[in-house]
């Protein structure tokens, strides 16, 4: 498929520009705008996303997708395809990623990548679309010191391998396996891809882990902490637990890990549990597997009609 690639030195954020730009969109063509650095990058939540200069990849991708009933269940995967896109581009290189669900990839227990989608209902030529707008931030040359910086364990390429890494080539190994995938997702459905994530799936050497249904940032409730062994994930995505009342299939919500899962532990202990609650904020830990590799289409790696260096 046709790119677009649109790069700036230096950009508020790449995710707001392609939204304030949607009116280029058109079937068929991605754009891509790319930066060497953000200066108000942001995650899920509006959280700040670190985005010093020269080291990261940082990249929107926009593209167009009608309106109907498949691609209406295609949306919701969309952020953990992308997760896979990026497990994949790691694992070209010998690295080992993990995926904790639903989309966090990590390396040696940190994370260091970063995935925001958005979708708006736009009109093209009389015709309804979604525009998605799904942006990455891929920590690829971010040293240790500014690593240990931040508020939450992240890592980078650079540091786990203990070499550089040229991003462009990251950004087009990743934009390969991406557009692959998606494109698997448009012509047939999530079930082709599960098996695949369901092998990068973090499950915590078969630990029970507890299970926040309550929300980032929401004070949680005895009834919405769940304890239980991770399975792995059915054919909606849907992350599988098995707990002492049964399997319980869940879509929404966070794992617990390390004093997150403490206070959470507190509240299921506590004697008048339906009155307790807390706001669980904490750094969480998390372990390695690996998975096998995906070849991607090479003819998707980001080959563009067009490039323009702002």
């Amino acid at each position: 498929m046709p790119n677009i690639v649109i790069h700036h030195q230096q950009i508020p954020s790449t995710q707001d520009l392609a939204r304030q730009e949607k009116a280029r969109l058109r079937p068929g063509i991605w754009w891509i705008y790319t930066a060497d650095e953000q200066t108000k990058g942001r995650g899920t939540h509006n959280r700040n996303w670190a985005s010093p200069p020269d080291v990261n990849v940082y990249v929107t991708y926009s593209f167009l997708m009608p309106v109907n009933k498949h691609n209406d269940a295609v949306i919701p995967h969309l952020s953990q395809v992308a997760a896979l896109a990026v497990t994949q581009m790691l694992q070209s290189y010998g690295l080992h990623p993990t995926l904790k669900w639903v989309n966090d990839v990590l390396l040696n227990q940190r994370k260091m990548c970063g995935i925001l989608v958005e979708v708006e209902n736009v009109t093209v030529a009389g015709i309804d679309y979604y525009a998605v707008f799904l942006g990455m931030g891929i920590n690829v040359n971010m040293s240790l010191a500014v690593c240990e910086q931040l508020d939450q364990p992240v890592t980078s390429m650079s540091v786990i391998a203990g070499k550089t890494f040229d991003k462009n080539e990251v950004l087009a190994k990743t934009t390969g396996y991406l557009q692959t995938f998606i494109q698997l997702l448009l012509i047939q459905d999530y079930k082709v891809l599960r098996p695949h994530i369901n092998a990068v799936l973090e499950r915590y050497d078969g630990e029970e882990i507890i299970f926040d249904t309550a929300g980032m940032g929401k004070p949680a409730t005895k009834e919405q902490l769940i304890k239980g062994r991770i399975l792995g994930m059915n054919e909606q995505g849907h992350l599988q637990l098995a707990t002492q009342q049964g399997i319980k299939s869940l879509f929404s919500g966070r794992i617990l890990k390390g004093t997150e899962k403490d206070a959470a532990i507190a509240i299921m202990h506590a004697g008048h549990a339906t009155s307790a609650t807390a706001t669980i904020v904490a750094t969480p830990a998390w372990r390695i597997s690996s998975a096998p590799a995906i070849t991607p289409n090479p003819a998707a790696a980001l080959s563009c009609s067009y490039y323009a260096k702002l």
